[in-house]
């Protein structure tokens, strides 16, 4: 029997959050796509980073650098929901 690959969290996340694209308002889907991390967010990534980069990262800077990661992959899967929906408006209105 082959093993199966498990899941990543991305993937786990996508099947989440898709069902929300299918019932999202144009106004919800504008907003959506406004989502952004703040200034001090962008630059603690960057020092995160950077810090990575030279192999300097504590244990609990790294577990603070996934949980960047994973809200960034939440924050573009909901993107993409937006944007399809907003495909999807747009198409039902031609």
């Amino acid at each position: 029997m082959p093993a199966t690959a498990t899941p990543t969290a991305a993937a786990i996340l996508e099947r989440v959050v898709q069902p929300i694209g299918r019932r999202m308002t144009p106004a919800l889907a504008r907003e959506l796509m406004q989502l952004q991390f703040s200034p001090a967010d962008m630059r603690r990534v960057g020092r995160l980073l950077q810090a990575s980069k030279e192999g300097e990262l504590s244990v609990d800077e790294e577990a603070e650098l996934e949980s960047y990661r994973t809200a960034g992959r939440l924050v573009d899967l909901l993107r993409i929901q937006a944007r399809r929906s907003m495909k999807t408006t747009s198409r039902s209105n031609d």
